[in-house]
């Protein structure tokens, strides 16, 4: 996550984001990398961030392919 650095260089900082994860097929430029075949079904999550403002700032998508994992660790203070 880079929210964090485009803070930094230009005072945009996020505050709010959306996650969205689905099963989708694997695109072919991303197949090689995660060794399967495009149009494997894989997990797919992607980020937006938007700033003070409403402008979007950070766009990403993550893929997992079967054997790999994602995880999270959330401190519930």
């Amino acid at each position: 996550m880079t929210f964090g650095l485009v803070e930094e260089r230009t005072g945009r900082r996020a505050v709010r984001r959306r996650d969205v994860v689905a099963v989708r097929a694997v695109p072919a430029d991303v197949a090689e990398i995660l060794g399967v075949e495009a149009g494997s079904p894989c997990l797919a999550m992607a980020n937006l961030y938007w700033d003070q403002e409403g402008s979007p700032t950070e766009y990403a998508v993550d893929f997992l392919a079967a054997g790999r994992e994602l995880s999270a660790e959330y401190s519930l203070d």
